[in-house]
């Protein structure tokens, strides 16, 4: 049986996803373990495919589930129409992702967020990270009750200052294949090109002026 992996980290099926996985890939020898949330949002399928993709291609034999829909649901359709995502969504979600770690027995948990240079977003992630690393300190695992030299559980935001293209050439250092990574926002069988998550993906590959390879080649004059 398998040593249990140090390292959990939340996978979407998305690029900061791919990253943070080929970055921590290519800097541990140990393989992490992966987890994903249904959370309820519409491009559920895509983005659970394509997180099986990047176990898949990183040579991870499981990829962990967690059901909660009721983080986002129907609240996405309401937050395009003006209404704001409830605040507590992030904490539910990191707290959540951070017992199912402990009890594969991990360490710390890798949430790929990256907010660039929006202030408000960088404290305001931060805070959620912290908060819900207290909530954890607060109930010791049973290791931590037998071994007081057992390592306290973290989580960790390696991409969390990055902008889109700062995240796309950080994955390109890792050696990231890019076709792993899902980011249309629509359940489509294709990238739809017009929602927010394809224009920010579009406009990143632009700026970095690298190849999406999920984008249709140019045709030669």
């Amino acid at each position: 049986m398998p040593a249990p992996a140090d390292t959990l980290i939340l996978n979407a099926g998305g690029l900061r996803s791919l990253v943070a996985l080929a970055g921590h890939r290519a800097a541990h020898d140990r393989k992490p373990a992966l987890l994903y949330v249904h959370d309820g949002r519409d491009a559920d399928q895509p983005r659970f495919e394509h997180a099986h993709r990047q176990a898949d291609f990183f040579g991870i034999a499981k990829l962990h589930e967690l059901k909660l829909p009721h983080l986002y649901g129907s609240r996405i359709q309401r937050a395009a129409d003006g209404a704001a995502v409830s605040p507590l969504s992030t904490p539910q979600l990191l707290l959540a992702a951070a017992q199912h770690a402990r009890r594969l027995g991990a360490n710390s948990l890798i949430w790929p967020a990256a907010r660039g240079h929006d202030p408000a977003g960088l404290a305001l992630a931060a805070e959620h990270a912290i908060l819900v690393q207290h909530l954890i300190e607060t109930e010791p695992a049973a290791d931590d009750a037998t071994n007081p030299d057992a390592p306290g559980f973290r989580i960790l935001t390696p991409l969390l200052e990055l902008t889109p293209p700062q995240l796309l050439q950080r994955g390109q250092r890792a050696d990231a294949n890019f076709a792993l990574a899902w980011t249309c926002l629509l359940g489509q069988p294709s990238p739809c090109g017009a929602c927010a998550g394809c224009r920010t993906r579009r406009r990143a590959f632009d700026t970095a002026r690298v190849l999406d390879p999920l984008e249709p080649s140019p045709v030669a004059a």
